[in-house]
């Protein structure tokens, strides 16, 4: 049985949460496109930032805006910093 609910990622009011379904289902799988994409790179595990974690610069908008974001994996509740399994969570 999953300590946690399926439903834990989503907003708690019904309406919401049902409409917040219904747009992940849509998207799911879908690639992820970054407008105006100027570099990509993972951390370097020291003040570049951790190395499981895409960094990315863009100029959308034809470059009228700058854009410094990062995409990283979710891990498991149930892991610990280093990405171990932490049997004392529970």
């Amino acid at each position: 049985m999953p300590l946690l609910h399926e439903d834990r990622l989503f907003p708690a009011e019904a309406s919401t949460r049902d409409i917040s379904k219904r747009l992940y289902a849509t998207v799911r799988g879908l690639p992820i496109v970054i407008e105006g994409l100027w570099g990509l790179t993972f951390g370097n595990g020291g003040r570049g930032g951790r190395p499981e974690t895409l960094y990315f610069t863009a100029g959308p908008d034809d470059e009228g805006h700058g854009l410094f974001g990062s995409l990283s994996p979710v891990r498991s509740l149930n892991q610990d910093d280093q990405g171990n399994e932490d049997n004392n969570s529970q």
